[in-house]
């Protein structure tokens, strides 16, 4: 082989060294990559389940909280009932009153 074609081999198998290196660094990224895909996945699909999980809850809250709204509601219009009727009597109680005033 002449000197030329012996250079041009090396050169080649420099060359082919050098790609085989690189395609061996970028496997291993490749798989570093795909790991941290895999856990990224994970986590996100554990963060939908949580996040799932509070819009449930917020529901469940909700829910209670108008029921809670509700009961109060309903506790203030007893007291109003209450407060209105001792108000009605106490009118009443006034206007026998009155009623026993002008009949003497």
């Amino acid at each position: 082989m002449s000197d030329n074609s012996k250079e041009i081999v090396e050169r080649l198998k420099t060359y082919f060294v050098r790609l085989t290196r690189d395609c061996s660094r970028l496997e291993e990224r490749c798989r570093v990559l795909e790991k941290e895909n895999e856990r990224l996945q994970k986590s996100l699909s554990q963060e939908r389940d949580a996040r799932q999980q509070l819009a449930i809850e917020l529901t469940t809250c909700k829910k209670q909280y108008q029921k809670l709204q509700m009961s109060q509601q309903t506790e203030l219009n007893i007291v109003l009932a209450r407060e209105n009727k001792e108000r009605f009597a106490k009118l009443v109680r006034e206007i026998d009153k009155c009623i026993s005033l002008l009949q003497e």
